[in-house]
């Protein structure tokens, strides 16, 4: 590491500012780069805690002190970054930097550095305590871990009560140890680890026993802070979900919340619109008809050989291109790394406590990438106009109309060739409601349709258009 490079880490360090710095590590081939990284993610997260709990003016600039352990780290740097360096590279003994959570309590020791996930990287912020609120006297955020019970009337932890903590109100949890979410005894309804194999208040085997219910992850953006998920009325929220399964609606929720009236007018709308579009589709009926009339057409279509314009990149230019020019245009995009979003997020583990995560993934940009495009003439066959040939009677016989062609079998400019073929054979037909209508069959079975015979066809309820696919001759 040059002492550029280390002079660089130290001003970006002191100025808050921790995702250049963790570039710049990135960037450096050294022994020294996790334990480095670990050092900045506990760095800023000392900084940040400290901003929340004392925000620093409009306009200000943050500036994070190295602390003199750290100081001595970096100027060990500079040193072997000057000498000559040993056969064997000292071992750098980075120092834990302390941090405090936003409230009472002491931070979980030995924080992990990021560990990478589907393309993220999570730093683990610490692991909390859940609260809770007594439901039978009123006791006001009691702590998922330790209280158990309630200190002032002793009743039992209901798992289905805990919440989230504000930031700020924040308690740490001392070398935790995670074995699963909590199991509620059958019996007993008692609260029990999920390593517990037999209830610890009443004995029963815990075979049975169902886990304790979790709230969904929270998640903020960078710079927002959390609120706390609020007390929980359990009972109520036993009531209410009763209610709705009775299909009784409790009237806290009539009046407000859930989805506005015109929402729900504008999706009912949709729904008959859409309901009304497959009835359209698929609502049929049977419908005879009588055959009026037969008509048929053929076509034949001309390719002239000649000059015609095109383009392709120039390392893949046809052969026999010629008036050939070129200029750079962009062939396709790359994707280069653009600095990194983060977000917070909050896991409810069941057993009490929540972990904090800070998920951070690279942004990228696209960057085009140029390649010389080439523009150039060529000759080759292309439509040049087509020939029809037309008939209203069975007992004519359909046959391809007669072209005369330029200098038919030769590749030259101006001379012609036959391209692509087409025939069509249609049944002139008439319901008996009097709707005329036509449909397309294949030859042999217009040759063998005679006139006035009779036909059945399923045609729309609504708009009454035939569907020519279930045209059948009746008996």
């Amino acid at each position: 590491m040059s002492q550029d490079d280390l002079q660089r880490l130290q001003q970006l360090i002191g100025a808050g500012r921790f995702d250049e710095a963790r570039a710049l590590v990135q960037s450096l081939d050294r022994p020294e780069a996790a334990q480095l990284l670990a050092l900045i993610d506990q760095m800023e997260q000392t900084a940040r805690q400290a901003a929340a709990s004392a925000p620093a003016a409009a306009g200000a600039t943050p500036l994070v002190t190295l602390p003199s352990e750290e100081g001595d780290l970096l100027s060990r740097l500079e040193q072997e970054a000057a000498a000559e360096p040993a056969e064997t590279p000292p071992q750098v003994t980075l120092p834990q930097a302390s941090s405090k959570p936003p409230s009472g309590g002491k931070p979980p020791s030995g924080r992990k550095p990021p560990r990478e996930e589907g393309g993220r990287r999570i730093h683990d912020e610490g692991t909390y305590q859940m609260l809770w609120d007594c439901q039978y006297c009123d006791t006001k955020k009691l702590l998922g871990t330790t209280h158990r019970f309630c200190p002032n009337c002793g009743a039992a932890q209901n798992p289905a009560a805990r919440y989230f903590p504000a930031e700020g109100e924040y308690v740490a949890v001392e070398d935790h140890e995670y074995v699963g979410a909590d199991k509620t005894c059958p019996s007993c309804n008692g609260l029990n680890s999920a390593k517990a194999e037999f209830c610890t208040a009443c004995g029963a085997p815990l075979s049975e026993a169902a886990q304790a219910q979790t709230l969904g992850a929270q998640v903020r953006p960078e710079g927002q802070t959390f609120a706390s998920s609020g007390s929980r009325d359990v009972v109520q929220e036993r009531f209410d979900a009763e209610m709705e399964r009775v299909g009784v609606r409790p009237k806290a929720e009539a009046g407000k919340g859930g989805m506005p009236r015109w929402l729900i007018a504008v999706i009912v709308l949709g729904v008959l619109v859409c309901i009304g579009a497959l009835v359209s589709l698929f609502w049929t009926k049977d419908a005879p008809a009588t055959l009026l009339a037969h008509s048929w057409q053929r076509e034949v279509t001309i390719e002239q050989y000649g000059p015609q314009p095109g383009s392709a990149w120039c390392d893949s230019v046809p052969l026999g291109a010629y008036n050939l020019s070129r200029r750079q245009e962009v062939r396709s995009y790359r994707q280069i790394p653009d600095g990194e979003e983060c977000e917070t997020q909050r896991i409810d583990q069941g057993d009490g406590t929540f972990r904090q995560e800070r998920v951070c993934h690279t942004v990228y940009r696209d960057e085009p990438v140029y390649d010389d495009k080439c523009y150039f003439t060529i000759n080759t066959w292309s439509y040049a106009r087509s020939v029809p040939a037309s008939g209203e009677s069975v007992n004519d016989a359909p046959y391809w109309p007669r072209v005369n062609l330029s200098c038919e079998g030769q590749a030259s400019i101006g001379c012609e060739r036959i391209g692509s073929r087409s025939e069509t054979y249609l049944l002139h037909l008439r319901t008996g409601d009097g709707k005329d209508f036509q449909c397309g069959v294949s030859q042999a079975d217009w040759q063998a349709a005679a006139l006035e015979s009779h036909w059945n066809v399923q045609v729309g309820v609504i708009d009454g258009s035939p569907r020519c696919d279930t045209l059948q001759p009746a008996g």
